[in-house]
């Protein structure tokens, strides 16, 4: 029971609780890898993207180039270039047609196991089960 602020102190309603404030919808970006290497960036309104091109090195100078990269960028890139705002990340490999037939083969199996799983649970055959004893 929570108090109402139109009662006097001590008092106990049957309010129910305050709800949550929904939340804002979040703006989305939908980044596209040609297999050149060639991005595109889609997004909603309002949102700033800056692309930038990591330099190829060896090991031994990637925290030189990493040093260039953040004094290379826009001021407000600076602010959210940070492990905690990293949101995803993919490696670029060449994506071929069978990869991704196979890929979704796999994704239509798994789908179909889940919904085995949610549906009802079937009886052994007794005669079946005895032919497999022999």
């Amino acid at each position: 029971m929570i108090p109402s602020p139109t009662t006097s102190p001590g008092t106990i309603t049957d309010a129910p609780p305050p709800r949550p404030r929904p939340l804002p919808p979040r703006p989305s970006v939908l980044v596209v890898v040609s297999p050149d290497g060639f991005l595109e960036v889609f997004a909603s309104p309002g949102v700033k993207v800056h692309v930038v091109e990591r330099l190829a090195v060896g090991p031994q100078s990637e925290s030189a180039a990493d040093g260039l990269l953040e004094l290379t960028l826009p001021t407000w890139a600076r602010g959210i270039y940070w492990p905690r705002n990293l949101v995803a990340t993919h490696a670029i490999r060449g994506l071929t047609v069978m990869e991704e037939a196979e890929r979704l083969t796999d994704l239509a199996l798994v789908r179909e196991l889940v919904a085995i799983g949610r549906g009802p649970v079937p009886t052994p055959d007794p005669i079946r089960k005895a032919r497999v004893k022999r």
